[in-house]
């Protein structure tokens, strides 16, 4: 599946965040958890740095939205046009 093929409530504010950036609460392991503000241009440079080390290609969801690791799967996916697995939904 592409990634235009997740509902539109969850893809939508992927796609706003590659334009806006987003906040994401760190998991606190050495203190109390933090709010912490990515640009859209940092959630691209990750895709970017990411493609050079390991390549392009699918990529398999097997985690939540509400997980950083989540989400750069499907930036991953949209900023490369490749296909993304939904492992949630199978």
């Amino acid at each position: 599946m592409s990634p235009s093929e997740l509902p539109e409530h969850e893809l939508e504010p992927i796609r706003d965040a590659l334009v806006n950036g987003l906040t994401v609460e760190t998991s606190g392991s050495t203190a109390r958890p933090k709010r912490v503000r990515l640009s859209g241009s940092a959630l691209i440079a990750s895709t970017r740095a990411t493609a050079d080390e390991i390549g392009e290609g699918g990529w398999v969801l097997a985690l939540p939205l509400t997980y950083i690791a989540g989400i750069m799967v499907v930036v991953r996916s949209l900023v490369a046009e490749t296909p993304l697995v939904d492992a949630r939904r199978e």
